[in-house]
């Protein structure tokens, strides 16, 4: 029977060993950051247990969890204890919704749209020289604040604004909040595609089991990727059987998140987490 960590008396998220599983990969891959330390431990596991707390974190599942030999066997198999892995796999979920269900669409970096507008500038393929400015095609600029828009259609103005940018780009290269950072507006969301929502679970869960070995004397699945898929059908992220079998009818083995998520290439998520800030 796994604890309850709501019933755990001065339940410390970052020490307690029930988390022991969740600190892994929070630190690996949502690491917390101070203005004057640097990089510091994630702060994932304390919202997480926060919003386990308020009842934000779906457990119904839990007895069929506890219930599923087969992946109770495969959890043996590779030494890993029930409940940490338990509750590991509802941060995964948690998080992995935050940035795909009604997650908060990510805009461009200041850097990015500075360096759009630059590639636009260079279509026009500027010849530069001493003392003018050829280009092969025309363009224009437009800039409106007020009432009236500034329009520049002059090629050699272009392209002395696309130096501009170009040289102060250059300039200051390395990371900086006032470049690199974005403007976030928190009632412009998204949904993105159920392939991102496994695609994320797979990479985050799949680190975590990669380097782990199993007991070859333990009679049980130890298909890691199989594990994953399992959890992907039982915490209810897809209600397709295919996740949860291991071979077809025909006998062969199916394989079924592998071959969904041969579909995913370069695989971008434009959102920030409307749970967790990272």
């Amino acid at each position: 029977m796994i604890a309850d960590i709501k019933d755990i008396e001065n339940f410390n998220p970052e020490s307690d060993p029930l988390f022991d599983y969740v600190n892994e990969v929070a630190d690996r891959f949502w690491a917390g950051y101070d203005p004057e330390l640097g990089e510091v431990p994630s702060f994932a596991p304390m919202t997480f247990y926060q919003r386990y707390r308020s009842g934000l974190i779906d457990t119904s599942r839990l007895n069929k969890y506890e219930e599923s030999e087969e992946v109770q066997g495969t959890l043996k198999a590779f030494g890993l204890d029930s409940a940490n892995f338990w509750y590991l796999c509802l941060l995964i979920k948690d998080h992995v919704e935050g940035s795909t269900i009604n997650a908060i669409t990510r805009s461009q970096t200041h850097r990015e749209e500075i360096k759009n507008l630059i590639a636009e500038l260079n279509k026009m393929q500027p010849d530069i020289h001493p003392n003018f400015i050829n280009v092969a095609t025309n363009g224009e600029l437009t800039l409106k604040v007020g009432k009236h828009p500034v329009r520049i259609k002059d090629g050699q103005t272009l392209t002395l604004i696309n130096v501009a940018l170009t040289e102060f780009l250059e300039k200051h290269d390395g990371y900086s909040d006032m470049f690199d950072s974005t403007s976030v507006n928190v009632d412009d969301t998204t949904i993105l595609s159920p392939i991102k929502q496994f695609f994320l679970f797979d990479k985050y869960l799949s680190w975590f089991l990669k380097p782990l070995e199993a007991n070859a004397e333990i009679y049980a699945s130890k298909d890691k990727r199989l594990l994953v898929s399992r959890m992907i059908y039982l915490l209810g992220i897809s209600n397709d059987k295919r996740f949860d079998t291991e071979y077809s009818d025909s006998g062969d083995k199916l394989n079924f998140l592998k071959n969904y998520l041969s579909k995913c290439k370069d695989v971008e998520i434009p959102t920030h987490n409307r749970y967790y800030l990272v």
